[in-house]
């Protein structure tokens, strides 16, 4: 106990150490994730029908990154955009894409039928009818393209045309490598 007289300020900063120990170097608890259209959030759920005849469930692709991209068979900037979505959907069998087409401000179900046919779209295109989702994600300009990763979770939004080098890097976000 000699050593400890010899070093009186020992004993206050064990205490500190203790006390940091305890309280503040303990990793910061993570608040529960919510559900909601920010990054961050967990994407809102959706079951809509798409162009093929089938449904779609967002949620039934949980344990996979997802693309979901809102457009408009008018919308020049999409129309620009879809042969790369196509080029990505073909090459990365892994990553699930969606188009989700904002169906109520179409011409007709024809007009988005023709646009799917001219890119050979093969990814699945949900049928958002009177816009409901796109009010939902509070999308009020196109395209917008959503990266969820394989939770559930946004992790990256972004408005306008996509170009291959800002989906590898928005695939990332979310955990997924591009071929």
């Amino acid at each position: 106990m000699t050593w400890l007289r010899r070093r009186p300020w020992l004993i206050p900063l064990l205490v500190i150490l203790a006390a940091l120990g305890y309280f503040g170097l303990r990793p910061v608890p993570k608040l529960p994730l919510t559900i909601g259209v920010g990054v961050g959030q967990i994407a809102p759920n959706f079951t809509l029908p798409t162009l093929g005849g089938g449904t779609i469930r967002l949620w039934k692709l949980r344990g996979h990154p997802v693309w979901l991209n809102f457009f408009a068979s008018w919308c020049p900037a999409c129309r620009r955009e879809a042969p790369t979505i196509e080029r990505i959907a073909r090459d990365n069998p892994g990553l699930r894409i969606i188009g989700m087409d904002l169906t109520g401000s179409e011409v007709s179900l024809q007009s988005v039928r023709d646009y799917v046919r001219k890119y050979r779209l093969t990814y699945p295109v949900a049928i958002d009818q009177g816009n409901a989702m796109a009010n939902r994600y509070e999308v009020d300009v196109i395209p917008v393209s959503m990266f969820i990763d394989s939770r559930g979770v946004i992790r990256t939004v972004d408005t306008g045309q996509m170009l291959p080098a800002m989906v590898r890097g928005a695939l990332r976000t979310v955990g997924y490598q591009m071929r």
